[in-house]
Formats: C-alpha cells, structure tokens, sequence
C-alpha cells in the first residue's frame, strides 16, 4: 500500500467534521492531524513534513480561496492536495485531485493513495 504510515494533514472550518476524518484515518494506518483554519497563518511551515494536503468539506469558502492564492504564488512546499468536495459544487484549490464528498472510506483511502503515488 502506498500510504502506510503516509503523513497528512486536514486542513477545515469545522472542528467535528475535521477531527472526524482525522480519527477516521489514524484507523486506516495513516498519520493524520487536523488543522483548524482559524490556527493555520503560516501554512508552508505546517506543511513541512506533510506528504499530502486535504481539504475538508467544511473549509470556509474565504479560506479556500486564501488557500489557493498562497499556495499558487509561492509554493515553498511542494504537496499533493486532495479537496473533499461537497456535491453542491463549492469552489475548488487548483493543482489538487478531487473527491465528491461524502464518500466511503474505501473510495478515501484510493483517492489518498493516488495522491500520494503523484508525489513519487
């Protein structure tokens, strides 16, 4: 399996929703942390050892762009992002692979590990 044991780090507005998935993949063998976006002002730093960026559903649609913004102008840190994206169709971050969301963990965990392989 490509991501046994892959670092990464959810990055939303909502603190159940956030720590949800993070519980949910710490299961699934990997190393998950969540990042509320009211903590996150220096996103390149928190990314550092992250192999892979997702973007929960609840990620306030300011942010996301914010997000999008930073990461295209100055990418220091170069990482897959993986957006978690509400079927009403929200706005998206370039440069990322997409998952409708809710989704099963099965559908997750392919979706993660794709990601991932992008990076090798």
């Amino acid at each position: 399996m490509v991501a046994a044991k892959a670092k990464v780090t959810i990055l939303g507005g909502d603190l159940i929703i956030g720590e949800s998935l993070e519980a949910l993949l710490q299961a699934a063998g990997y190393r998950a942390r969540f990042l509320s976006e009211s903590r996150v002002d220096k996103i390149d730093e928190l990314l550092v050892d992250s192999q892979l960026l997702i973007i929960s559903p609840a990620l306030s649609p300011e942010f996301r762009k914010a997000l999008s913004e930073t990461m295209l102008r100055k990418p220091t840190v170069e990482i897959p992002v993986l957006v978690l994206l509400p079927v009403n169709g929200e706005q998206s971050v370039r440069r990322e692979h997409i998952v409708p969301w809710p989704c099963s963990l099965e559908k997750l965990k392919l979706a993660i590990d794709s990601a991932l392989s992008t990076r090798e």
